[in-house]
Order: structure tokens, then C-alpha cells, then sequence
């Protein structure tokens, strides 16, 4: 193919062709052929050019918040459509990482740290998909029909839901389940497949790298090392399963620095690693994991007047009894649901 003879008064990006080549090789759909033909005809610096009316490669960037599986929708001012943040590639970014946070802090007001880069391929930010839209001719831009070859990346968020917008881009915003259907309007199936294990190698990854970064990433990690024990069990994987529990319990106590604050999801991972064990013919260590729950009470001085928390506890002494029962411990059975009963005749309940 041809290449064309393209000159522009305006600086060309820094980006090539390679840096470009490499995201496609990995994208989660097909590249078309209008990118193919593009790639192949355009000089290598002028690609992401957004005064290259031939097309030219641009960014959309959804946002994820790593506490709740949230992302961030836009509202576009000039057109009134909601989507993520979208825009053409900063002519100084020297890598696709680079121009993400380029083109974040072009419209937010928003703590870098706070960003976590995702999909990370050989140690680099990759897009999810490539998707080529035909853009209209724009009289008072002087802009001509044009292809936008938009490269679509996503990044992990780690601060507070209530941002700030700036510049004249966006007029509003507003966060969506990542899980809901508005996701397959931007991601295809594909790109979400095992989505939650891609996102908790790359938060390894980037804590390997930033040790000392202020940035607390103790309740993404046990919320995913959650997930990823539950998947394991489910598969009755059950070794593995005890040890995504335990590390999402370390990660949940990390997630509070004062030693009277506590989260409540802590019991989940804790309670679990018991139901494997029984699985595994090991009831004498599913009745260490339920004792070790009962200590987590005495360990963040927890009021056991709470409803909540007086469930749970008196949850812990019938599953102990039973389990006693089951070892024809009739002692120790007892004595544990003689406990319960207790917890049931001071509440009233």
C-alpha cells in the first residue's frame, strides 16, 4: 500500500507505530481492516495527529472505582451523551500510560496516586479494544469526515466517589455497577471475562512497584482475594480457596489503622475457611477457624449488643456445637450450645 505524503504545521505525537502495533496485538476484539488499511498507509509519527483528516488514533478511558466495581459515566456538554472520558492523544505523552493521565487530568480534578494503572501486558498499560467510529465534517473547525480509531483503555481509581470536573468538556457525571448492562455498551463479553482475576495481578503488580505509595489499596485487594477464594471453592478447590481467605482476612485488617475501627466483612473470609475444611474431612480445623472468628470479636473490642455482630457470635457457638455433635464430642457440644442459648436469653430475642 501507498504511504501517504502527509504534512502538518502542528506537532506530530510521540507515539509510534510500534507503540500502537503492540496494543492491537493484544486487543480483546477483532482489529478491522479500516485500522489495518490505516496503519499501513499513514507515516508512523502521524497516527495519532488529530489534525490528520485521514483518521488519526484517539483514547477513551473508563474509570474504575476498586471499592465498589463502579465506573464513571460523562456527560458530553456539546452533544448530551453519556459516556466515559474520550479525547485525542497529547502530542507530549511519551506512552499510552502517560496519555491516559494526560487526558484524566485534562477534564478532572483528581488525585493522581489515586490511579492504578490495569491491563497490564509485559509491563505495560495495554487498551482493552480498538473501536473505528466515522467522525462528521466540522465547518467551523475546519475539520473534514474523518475516522477516530478510539483505543480504549481502563484504569483502576482508589479515592473518594465525589470528584471534581473541570474544563469545558463534561457537565456532569455519575457512577454505574461495573456489572450492570451499561458495561456491554462500552466492553464487549469477552473483555470482561475473568475480569476480577486480570484486576487483582495487576494490583499485585503495581504494589510490587510502588511499596511506599500513600495510596491504601488494603480493601480492593480484600475484596478481590475474597472473590478469588469464593471462585476457588466453588471450583472445590479448597487448598487454594483457604489461602485466598486467609489473604483477604490479612488485607481487611489492614484496611483500618485504629485499632477500634473495624469492617464488618471481615467475617466473611473468616467464617468460610471452615466450610472447606469440613469439605476436606477436617473438622477439628473447621473448629480453629470458627474460634479464631469468635477471637476477631475480642481482638476490635466489638459490642456484642450490636444486632449484627450478636447474630454472628451466636452463628459461631451453634456451627461449633454441630460440630462437636458430629465427633460424638457431646461435652463440648453442650457447652457450646448451652452459649447460644445464653446469647439467646440475654437478648430476649
Amino acid at each position: 500500500m501507498t504511504l501517504l505524503n502527509l504534512s502538518f504545521s502542528k506537532a506530530n505525537t510521540l507515539i509510534k507505530q510500534s507503540d500502537i502495533e503492540s496494543q492491537l496485538r493484544y486487543s480483546k476484539n477483532d482489529v478491522s481492516s479500516i485500522v489495518s488499511d490505516f496503519l499501513d498507509s499513514s507515516p508512523s509519527n502521524a497516527l495519532c495527529n488529530r489534525y490528520n483528516y485521514y483518521g488519526h488514533f484517539t483514547l477513551s478511558v473508563i474509570i474504575l472505582d476498586l471499592n465498589s466495581n463502579n465506573f464513571i459515566l460523562f456527560k458530553n456538554r456539546e452533544t448530551d451523551v453519556w459516556g466515559p472520558i474520550r479525547g485525542h492523544i497529547n502530542s507530549e505523552s511519551n506512552s499510552f500510560e502517560e496519555a491516559v493521565k494526560d487526558l484524566i487530568d485534562r477534564d478532572l480534578k483528581i488525585n493522581p496516586d489515586c490511579l492504578i494503572p490495569l491491563n497490564i501486558i509485559d509491563g505495560e498499560t495495554h487498551c482493552l479494544e480498538i473501536h473505528s467510529s466515522l467522525i462528521d465534517k466540522i465547518d467551523l473547525k475546519n475539520e473534514t469526515t474523518h475516522y477516530h480509531h478510539e483505543l480504549r483503555f481502563i484504569i483502576g481509581y482508589a479515592g473518594s466517589q465525589n470528584i471534581k470536573l473541570k474544563g469545558y468538556n463534561y457537565s456532569n457525571y455519575q457512577w454505574i455497577s461495573f456489572k450492570s448492562d451499561y458495561s456491554d455498551e462500552y466492553l464487549n463479553s469477552n473483555s470482561l471475562k475473568d475480569f476480577d482475576q486480570v484486576i487483582y495481578n495487576d494490583l499485585i503488580h503495581y504494589k510490587e512497584l510502588n511499596s511506599d505509595n500513600s495510596v491504601s489499596l488494603s480493601l480492593p485487594f480484600a475484596k478481590y482475594e475474597y472473590e478469588s477464594a469464593y471462585k476457588y471453592f466453588d471450583e472445590e478447590d479448597y487448598d487454594k480457596a483457604i489461602y485466598f481467605f486467609s489473604k483477604s482476612i490479612e488485607s481487611y485488617k489492614n484496611v483500618y489503622n485504629d485499632e477500634f475501627e473495624f469492617s464488618p466483612e471481615i467475617f466473611n473470609p473468616s467464617m468460610k475457611p471452615a466450610e472447606c475444611f469440613l469439605k476436606q474431612n477436617n473438622p477439628s480445623e473447621a473448629v480453629n477457624v470458627y474460634l479464631n472468628t469468635l477471637n476477631l470479636f475480642k481482638e476490635f473490642s466489638i459490642n456484642d449488643t450490636d444486632n449484627y455482630y450478636w447474630y454472628i457470635q451466636l452463628e459461631l457457638y451453634v456451627k461449633i456445637g454441630r460440630v462437636y455433635a458430629s465427633l460424638n464430642n457431646k461435652e463440648m457440644a453442650l457447652y457450646y450450645f448451652e452459649r447460644a442459648k445464653e446469647y439467646l436469653n440475654k437478648s430476649n430475642r
